[in-house]
């Protein structure tokens, strides 16, 4: 770019305010958009990735078959993980990680709920790379008891005292000694932790089955040696699989599969039923990162419609431009020129309005990373999108006015209306994304309304559960629901292993009338479960207040009774370690996420026979004083269990949350939706204002000849909206499938209804129509003498 052509590209975008205006807003919000998703898509294609030797580090999957059943998972039992070592070759090492969960912890008077601690072999620090900020990764956690904290948590209990060598008190009264202090864990890895306890801590604990067959309690992951593949190492599980756990599966009709998958794979890899929560799908960041490309497309697309408009005006101004002795290439620059230094100051503008929205941008889409984080590769994203975009803006402007011989700029003989059907299909493009994005956001408005508003077949609403990590006993149990019943808003309270929302745990059971074991749903409950969440009874009866006369008996749901064929469902049988009755079916409700189909389920009275516990006390109420309930809930708590952490839950609040990821693609949606319109309406008023100014002599002898000004509006408004209502031919059919396939991933979803096709359409129109009556109706409104005066 020569400084000439620099200094002729600004006074040409000084003297087209408008114009200027017009791309600046476009580029802007289109360039924000597509830098926020290229370091987004960059933070989440980098997960995983600086553990050393990532290439060969692996992560061990199972996998439960059955003639009719397959579940996913990224645990493993116990002891996979040091008997692969031994027992197959080709592994270099190996490391065993517990998924993380809450646990409360005292420090003299202060009490802190810790959200994430794991258990993990003794190499966790110099498996993964974490940095240790004091300590030995070679010699920590070999003992029970001994944990590393993070250097937040740290400066949050500690201060600046040192706290190594300190020790913190659990619930159960032990105290674990701090040998360590460490970084806080990465954003870019699935690993989220504030404390590593030494797996011999786990060890220790009596109520963890640490053996084949105890659970899928741990994530396993191998490091295998540089010449050893995956798969290789997939087809050697079978036979270490066989004499361990699938000889004793294989009468229940079941089989345990293994199979390794990349480190660098589980943050964007396979939805699996159980894993770490902060897996992502690559179908969502391609949804939003097409969006994101979208708008920047309407931009560029704004800039081509009204360079090419403003062209006309220019044709004489290239033509003595040529006749003085300009070449086409040094026109084409010129204009390349004009649309760098636009794309220029947008590229400015973009990471200023980036700096302050991305952290409300990163809301919506879950994530938690600074554009800032790699300066270099930040910069180097903004110049390139810039680059690209400022060369697609102004190759076609610059290929139509550098084609031009001087005789025909002189003369101004163009191909007009060649041009103009090329810019009306352009505006029609824009309209096109615009109401297939409004679509979008009505089905998925509608879906998430459908999801927030349906009966899930329980009451969710005025019911608080207090959750107690170690579980209550009996005796606490029934002082707290004596104690609680005594306030008079309080109408039931009830005991589970688990709360509704995002489902309950899974046993094998055989059911009377199948040939084989297969997993069932189970929740421990006592006998207030039902009423407490208005869950009806069906038939039967329920269990009573002596729960410990009814360990031989179930509860089963209307699912369950389905699933097994029974007429006649009461005195039915059903086995685990022992014969248990069928006393009574409750109705349907939906326990876990409307993307699954009820499951059959249980309910049983004796959570210790599989090691499980009364974890929640569901407390529900008729009081419209929330805050003056839980002040009174609490005094009864403290009084009771002084050593337990009070952290009550409102279950709808809960449940809610559960979906907050689909609020947050309807919001995501709905906001790149209005920008895109926006947009698009931008490009169309200064179209609109483009041919209203060209148009100013047949204005005039209109309105000179009789004709009204609603005539001239409605001329100049047909002229612009028969392109828009052919998009709207064009997005329905595109926008079909696409919502079809997104509402699929859901077992109980909205039906696609016609009116929102007409409905998108009209929203379209109708701000179009805004959009070209404001402009049409001002310029024919203009006194005709001036403007035949000026022609």
């Amino acid at each position: 770019m020569e400084l000439s052509d620099l200094k002729l590209a600004l006074r040409n975008l000084v003297k087209n305010k408008a114009f200027t205006l017009i791309n600046i807003t476009g580029l802007t919000v289109g360039l924000t958009a597509c830098l926020y998703m290229a370091v987004l898509l960059r933070h989440e294609t980098s997960f995983d990735k600086f553990h050393p030797d990532s290439d060969r580090t692996y992560r061990v999957l199972s996998a439960y078959t059955s003639p009719d059943k397959n579940m996913q998972q990224g645990y493993c039992d116990a002891l996979a993980g040091p008997e692969i070592l031994e027992a197959i070759p080709g592994i270099e090492t190996g490391c065993r990680v517990s998924p993380a969960k809450p646990v409360k912890l005292i420090k003299d008077e202060g009490v802190y709920m810790i959200d994430a601690v794991r258990y993990a072999d003794p190499d966790f620090f110099s498996f993964f790379g974490f940095e240790l900020l004091t300590g030995n990764p070679e010699n920590i956690l070999e003992a029970p008891k001994q944990i590393v904290i993070t250097k937040r948590l740290a400066l949050e209990i500690f201060g600046d005292e040192n706290p190594v060598g300190q020790s913190l008190r659990t619930s159960e009264d032990a105290d674990w000694e701090i040998i360590a202090v460490c970084k806080d864990a990465r954003k870019d890895s699935h690993i989220n932790f504030d404390i590593i306890a030494s797996i011999k801590t786990a060890e220790a604990d009596p109520n963890l089955y640490l053996t084949w067959g105890g659970g899928m309690q741990f994530l396993t992951y191998l490091k295998l040696d540089p010449a050893v593949s995956p798969e290789s190492i997939d087809l050697l599980f079978p036979d270490f699989l066989y004499p361990r756990i699938n000889k004793k599966l294989e009468g229940a009709g079941w089989k345990l599969d293994y199979k390794l998958q990349a480190i660098s794979d589980i943050h964007l890899g396979e939805t699996l039923d159980y894993d770490e929560s902060s897996n992502r799908t690559v179908s969502y960041l391609m949804v939003i990162s097409s969006i994101a490309l979208l708008i920047l497309f309407l931009a560029i697309i704004n800039y081509i419609n009204l360079a090419s408009a403003l062209a006309r005006l220019r044709f004489k101004e290239i033509g003595i431009r040529k006749i003085l002795g300009a070449s086409r290439s040094r026109i084409r620059n010129q204009m390349l020129s004009e649309s760098m230094v636009l794309t220029l100051l947008a590229g400015i503008l973009a990471p200023i309005l980036l700096h302050f929205v991305y952290p409300k941008l990163n809301k919506l889409t879950g994530s938690e990373f600074s554009p800032y984080a790699e300066p270099f590769l930040y910069v180097m994203v903004i110049i390139g999108i810039v680059l690209v975009s400022g060369f697609l803006s102004g190759t076609a402007p610059a290929i139509l006015l550098a084609g031009r011989n001087a005789a025909q700029g002189l003369q101004e003989r163009i191909k007009g209306r060649m041009r103009n059907t090329t810019r009306n299909i352009l505006v029609s493009l824009q309209f096109t994304v615009a109401i297939f994005l409004i679509i979008c956001f009505i089905v998925i408005q509608k879906q998430s309304s459908f999801v927030l508003q349906q009966d899930l077949g329980f009451e969710k609403e005025s019911i608080i559960s207090i959750p107690n990590d170690k579980g209550y006993t009996f005796d606490e149990a029934k002082r707290l629901k004596q104690e609680m019943k005594k306030l008079p808003e309080i109408q039931s309270v009830s005991l589970s292993s688990e709360i509704p929302g995002r489902a309950f745990t899974a046993n094998g059971y055989l059911i009377e009338g199948k040939d084989d074991p297969e997993l069932v749903n189970v929740v421990y409950a006592d006998n207030e479960f039902l009423d407490c969440f208005g869950i009806e009874l069906l038939s039967g009866r329920n269990f009573r207040k002596k729960l410990d006369a009814e360990k031989t008996n179930f509860l089963v749901n209307k699912a369950l009774v389905d699933h097994a064929g029974w007429e006649q469902p009461l005195g039915k049988t059903i086995h685990r370690n022992f014969q248990r009755e069928v006393i009574g079916v409750f109705s349907d409700f939906h326990f876990a996420s409307l993307h699954e189909p009820i499951a059959p389920l249980i309910l049983s009275v004796q959570p210790q026979s599989d090691g499980w516990h009364y974890y929640q006390l569901n407390i529900r109420h008729g009081s419209a004083d929330t805050q003056d309930l839980l002040i009174k809930i609490r005094s009864i708590w403290e009084n009771q269990m002084p050593d337990a952490l009070f952290d009550p839950i409102f279950v709808d609040e809960f449940i809610q949350e559960n979906y907050g990821s689909l609020e947050n693609q309807t919001k995501l949606i709905t906001l790149f939706s209005i920008v895109a319109i926006v947009i698009a309406c931008i490009g169309l008023l200064g179209m609109s204002a483009f041919v209203a100014f060209t148009r100013r002599k047949e204005i005039g002898i209109r309105k000179v000849n009789g004709a009204l000004v609603s005539d001239i509006v409605l001329k100049l408004n047909f002229d612009m909206l028969k392109w828009v209502l052919i998009a709207m031919i064009l997005a329905i059919p595109l926008s079909f499938p696409a919502i079809n396939k997104w509402l699929m991933s859901f077992a109980y979803k909205t039906d696609i209804s016609w009116w929102i096709f007409p409905l998108a359409a009209s929203l379209a129109i109708g701000i179009a129509l805004l959009t070209i009556s404001w402009q049409s109706f001002r310029v024919a409104r203009m006194d005709p003498v001036r403007t035949l005066r000026y022609e």
